[in-house]
């Protein structure tokens, strides 16, 4: 039959037998491209004890309860189960992506296999569900090969003789608790990644025939986020990662007798509880970062076989970021790193051979860190910074702070001690460096309280700098052993020296010889040295000079005065300086300092950290009379100047008397105010400083108390308010005024 255009020819039949063979032909080249799970009957997807389950059964009766399947969503739903298998798996799956449900309380017993085991190739294995679940196998409890396990809102018991839990590409527990206990395999093993978010999890391991295995490992990281984990391991690491080991917000509580904690490429612990022990070996250790923010760490490690391992150790750097830090060692490190050691903000308690040691820079800043030694209490191998940190350092030997390079304490307060004496060693030391760089310095500032004890006290191969600082040195030997020069802009305040605290006496610092150091020589370093030192500011005094300055003669109307200092003026009077008309009045000094006492043209006070101005000022005395008020001051004044009268105008006597007056009625060692903001001040304070019925309103007084003084003098009807609706607290007062106003507060 020819062929029609566009058409092709039916083909002749062909036989029955013909069309079978190339039916089976054609499945047999379909089945060589299907996946091995596709092999499996449709009948035989989940194995449940010696029963399978599929299309065609779908449930199973075990114990009281029932195992049923749905194979269209491959869930397994267990309802109050139980399952005792002796040589077989009790559950063994064979389809992809199973999820395990559970309801009710469900118990699987494997005498010689496996509790439940996922085969090769099926993907994501699920248990998840509000019942329970507990595996007790002498082969794995759960096994997903070469595949995933997600347990999530559930809750799993399991023990076994080997590995407990395992899956090849990860596992992720998920608001979940689980217990997991093998007495001679790790507890819960991921090739891949390890995932525990807002769980419970506590595990165990036994490792009863000393084969090491750690309780919890992964061979990638680890990741806890939220929750409680509670590991425990004997002769294997309670918890261990080849990767990262990430904590946060997690309580986290764990133990062996070897290395407890471990991660090889970095920790981090956030917002957490973490503690972690070990009998004989590191608590915590990391050949990568350590991290620790706002988190309370406590570690403790007994080297019960003297092998010197610190409690905590990082071959990187140590960054300790607030919260606390409670760490202790027998025989080596409480904490130390191979890099660098910074801790901000931290409470620190640590105890050990040493209790913070570091071979790079060591930072600490702010908060407090108590060290408690054997040797050394805080060492750097490098340079060493303290800032604003409370620190008490205690080494029963050597020294209590000790660093190369440079050593900085800038504020707050450090108390370094040695105690004993043995090895005749200083408290602080710094060494040199290895390169020869320097042979070792420090800087001394920002106001810190420096307290050193110790067989001797400081040494310094190169120099010290001190800025403004409070250092207090107790000794056996010599109190310092190195150069001192003060910063730029600052200056020794005061000295003190002796024998000890109860002996020391004020001496000139500069005439002290600090090269050579001969202890015990005269004009030689102290065994009890106490320095004061501060910024220099500037002391000047208007219309007038300064005579004698501490004791000594002195030229000039300026000094350069280190805050802290003890100040005795003795001060000339510029009378050309007044115009026409006014005498010599009063003294006065801006700032005042809370200390001030004036005697005459004789001036007392410490030095503030501030520039001070005194002024001799000047006033048109009154007309000659009895005072308007018929105040009896006229005649004090002729009482005060009897037979001394010459050479003082008729006001030089008149204000002779007014100032007796105001220094036996004035609160003793109170200066006489010389403006109305000073005697707004006077008032207020000695009436202990009430509250004034009103906010202060005047706009031309600054400063809070002064503020409050004056509106609460207007309000007493003490003072007035100017012209101006001002209240000028700048405006000058006499001091028969001072007398008046303060007569009228009934003093």
């Amino acid at each position: 039959m020819r062929q029609k255009k566009g058409m092709f020819l039916m083909p002749r039949r062909f036989s029955l037998k013909t069309r079978l063979l190339s039916l089976l032909l054609s499945a047999a080249m379909v089945l060589m491209f299907l996946p091995a799970s596709a092999f499996a009957a449709d009948d035989e997807q989940v194995r449940v004890g010696d029963t399978w389950l599929g299309s065609a059964t779908r449930s199973v009766a075990c114990g009281e309860g029932t195992a049923a399947y749905d194979p269209d969503t491959k869930t397994l739903t267990l309802t109050n189960v139980t399952i005792n298998c002796d040589d077989t798996t009790a559950i063994f799956n064979k389809t992809d992506g199973l999820t395990i449900k559970l309801v009710g309380e469900n118990s699987i017993n494997s005498g010689k296999q496996s509790g439940i085991l996922s085969m090769q190739g099926c993907g994501l294995l699920t248990l998840t569900g509000e019942g329970s679940l507990n595996i007790t196998a002498a082969g794995h409890a759960i096994y997903a090969n070469t595949g995933s396990l997600l347990i999530k809102d559930t809750t799993v018991k399991v023990s076994s003789d080997i590995l407990a839990v395992c899956a090849d590409l990860g596992i992720e527990i998920s608001n979940s608790t689980i217990e997991s206990a093998s007495t001679d395999g790790n507890a819960i093993y991921a090739p891949g990644d390890l995932t525990i978010e807002n769980s419970n999890v506590t595990t165990s391991n036994d490792n009863k025939n000393d084969d090491g295995y750690p309780a919890i490992w992964s061979d990638g990281d680890i990741t806890i986020n939220g929750g409680q984990l509670k590991s425990t391991c004997a002769g294997g690491k309670a918890l261990g990662a080849d990767g990262s080991l990430l904590v946060k917000d997690t309580t986290v509580k764990v133990s062996s007798d070897v290395l407890a904690v471990y991660a090889n490429l970095g920790i981090e612990i956030s917002g957490s509880t973490f503690e972690s022990s070990s009998t004989d070996s590191n608590a915590i250790w990391t050949p990568g970062d350590l991290k620790i923010k706002n988190s309370n760490v406590t570690t403790s490690n007994d080297n019960k076989n003297d092998n010197g391992y610190p409690a905590i150790w990082c071959d990187g750097d140590i960054t300790i970021n607030g919260g606390q830090l409670k760490s202790t060692c027998a025989g080596s490190d409480a904490l130390g790193a191979a890099g660098t050691l910074s801790i901000t903000d931290c409470t620190v308690e640590n105890k050990g051979a040493s209790a913070l040691y570091s071979q790079g820079k060591m930072t600490l800043t702010g908060g407090s860190i108590t060290a408690d030694a054997e040797y050394n209490a805080i060492i750097s191998n490098s340079a060493m910074t303290i800032t604003n940190a409370t620190v008490k350092a205690t080494a029963q030997r050597y020294n209590a702070l000790r660093a190369s390079d440079v050593m900085k304490i800038d504020g707050g307060k450090v108390e370094a001690t040695t105690v004993l004496y043995d090895d005749e060693t200083y408290a602080i030391h710094m060494q040199p460096m290895d390169d020869g760089s320097n042979n070792g310095r420090m800087e001394i500032g920002g106001g810190v309280e420096l307290y050193v004890k110790g067989f001797s006290g400081i040494f310094v191969g190169d120099e010290a700098t001190i800025a403004d600082a409070h250092i207090v040195i107790d000794s056996e030997d010599w109190s310092i052993d190195m150069p001192v020069k003060f910063a730029d802009g600052y200056d020794i305040a005061r000295a003190l020296g002796g024998d000890s605290k109860e002996s020391a006496e004020p001496f000139d610092w500069y005439s002290m010889s600090l090269k050579p150091f001969t202890p015990g020589t005269p004009g030689g370093t102290y065994r009890y040295l106490e320095l004061f030192s501060g910024a220099r500011h500037t002391l000047r005094v208007t219309n007038g000079t300064i005579s004698e300055l501490n004791g000594k003669p002195y030229t000039g109307s300026e000094a350069e005065i280190p805050a802290g200092s003890p100040v005795t003026l003795t001060l000339t009077v510029n009378e050309d300086a007044f115009t026409a008309g006014e005498v010599f009045s009063s003294w006065t000094l801006s700032p005042m300092p809370r200390d001030l006492q004036i005697d005459g043209n004789v001036i007392t006070f410490t030095m503030p950290a501030a520039n001070v101005e005194i002024s001799a000022t000047g006033d048109i005395p009154p007309e000659p009379g009895p005072d308007a008020d018929g105040s009896p001051l006229f005649g004090l004044a002729l009482g005060a100047v009897s037979g001394t009268l010459v050479g003082l105008t008729f006001y030089a006597a008149h204000q002779l008397g007014i100032t007796q007056a105001l220094r036996e009625t004035l609160p003793a060692g109170a200066a006489i105010p010389a403006n109305r903001g000073e005697l707004a001040l006077l008032l207020w304070n000695a009436a202990d400083k009430p509250e004034p019925e009103n906010q202060p309103a005047f706009t031309d007084v600054s400063d809070p108390e002064t503020a409050k003084a004056a509106q609460w003098a207007i309000e007493a009807g003490l003072m007035e308010t100017e012209s101006s609706g001002k209240f000028a607290p700048e405006k000058r007062v006499t001091r028969l005024k001072v007398f008046k106003t303060w007569k009228a507060a009934n003093h």
